[in-house]
Order: structure tokens, then C-alpha cells, then sequence
């Protein structure tokens, strides 16, 4: 019984410690991310350049590991990284100019999209 419990919770130490071991990207990876990174930049319509820095966001997290929606993967990320309240912002704002009537990006919302996507990648980088 004693060596059950013993058992169990090294299990579970073994399993935490795991969840909290942050994922790499590997040399490929990142050097993609970048040059996809550059283009984004030079977009010049902010809707546009939301839409594609979020799938960059996409990319990044599939290669870290994580699948399902990006909701689902920024709810992993966030078991790893810690809470990210700054991504679920600019993935609401990517949402409501995906799925909502009339609503028009701004350059100032695609420069705060662009730029807490990139402060995550860059952590990777």
C-alpha cells in the first residue's frame, strides 16, 4: 500500500514536471518564423497583417507542440509560459474583424496585434 502511494507520486512529480518543461523550436523553425515574420511587417493593409501574424502565432504553437484551436493552444501555452492575458487581447480583435460585419483594423490595432505576437516568438527565438 505504502509503495502504491510512493509510486503515485512520483508519477504525478514526473507528470507536472513535464507539463511545465517549455517546448523548443528547433534551428528550421525559427529561421521560417522569421522570414515569415519580415513579410508580415511589410504589409501594408492592417487587416490583412493581423490575419497573417496570427497564423504565424499558429504555426509557432503547432511547432512548439500544441494542437486543436488556437484558443486550445494558447490555453496549453499558458500552462507553460504562464498566463499570456496580452495574446488573448489581439486573438479577440483578429476574431472580430474575421467574424464580424463592417468592423475595419486600424494600424494601430495591427501594430498591437503584430507587436504581442512578436514579443511571445521572440522568447522562442
Amino acid at each position: 500500500m505504502q509503495y502504491t502511494r510512493t509510486l503515485i507520486r512520483l508519477i504525478v512529480k514526473i507528470v507536472q514536471q513535464l507539463l511545465r518543461t517549455k517546448p523548443q523550436l528547433n534551428r528550421l523553425q525559427k529561421r521560417h518564423i522569421t522570414e515569415r515574420w519580415q513579410v508580415v511587417q511589410k504589409i501594408s493593409d492592417p487587416t490583412q497583417q493581423i490575419i497573417e501574424a496570427e497564423k504565424i502565432m499558429t504555426y509557432t504553437m503547432k511547432a512548439l507542440g500544441y494542437t486543436g484551436s488556437f484558443a486550445e493552444q494558447l490555453q496549453k501555452v499558458e500552462r507553460v509560459f504562464g498566463k499570456k492575458q496580452s495574446l488573448w487581447t489581439m486573438h479577440k480583435i483578429r476574431n472580430r474583424i474575421v467574424h464580424e460585419s463592417g468592423v475595419i483594423a486600424t494600424k494601430h490595432d495591427a501594430k498591437n496585434v503584430c507587436s504581442a505576437y512578436y514579443s511571445f516568438i521572440q522568447q522562442l527565438l
